[in-house]
């Protein structure tokens, strides 16, 4: 389980590197060979909290599964996001 979760986290960790600039589907191209994120999603059913191949559907495919990472400050508070920019409880900024 330990194992699973150091795999995940570490998956998970290179394709925020992989995407930091931009936010797109296949981040990693696993699912190419199956026909894309739309394929995987729409045609085989996986949700995006599912394992396809061995690989995480949500991060390899952020788009469709409305997981991009917050822009820190744009005023459109996303999923990663912790709190308020420069205006947080004791003047804590929670934006990296």
């Amino acid at each position: 389980m330990f194992n699973k979760m150091i795999y995940t986290l570490s998956l998970i960790f290179l394709i925020n590197i992989a995407v930091a600039e931009e936010c797109v589907d296949d981040a990693t191209g696993a699912f190419l060979g199956f026909g894309g994120c739309a394929t995987v999603i729409n045609v085989f059913g996986m949700g995006c909290d599912a394992a396809m191949a061995g690989v995480s559907v949500g991060p390899e495919c952020p788009v469709s599964c409305n997981m991009c990472p917050g822009e820190c400050g744009n005023g459109e508070y996303e999923w990663d996001e912790t709190g308020i920019p420069d205006g947080g409880p004791d003047g804590l900024n929670y934006c990296p």
